[in-house]
């Protein structure tokens, strides 16, 4: 009888947030560096369908509220309008 944990069986989310570790980055960048990353994203963002920044927005929302701010602000999107369960 094999008494090993199975793999299969390993919850590896339990207890961890995804998104903390990147909420935490951003606060530790300088301005101009935060500026630099969220004109990136915002700008990659451009010409693709409207439904993939808001999902996009809603993960930066779960990291931080300024990071999803300045992302939703290049293509015009309403933070109330994202839903944060995404």
């Amino acid at each position: 009888m094999d008494v090993r944990p199975s793999p299969a069986n390993y919850e590896h989310r339990e207890g961890s947030d995804d998104y903390c570790r990147a909420g935490g980055l951003f606060r530790m960048m300088r301005a101009a560096e935060q500026g630099r990353r969220v004109a990136n994203i915002a700008g990659a963002m451009r010409d693709v369908p409207r439904f993939i920044p808001v999902r996009q927005i809603a993960h930066c929302l779960k990291a931080d509220q300024a990071y999803a701010a300045g992302i939703a602000a290049g293509p015009g999107i309403d933070l109330s309008a994202v839903d944060r369960a995404a």
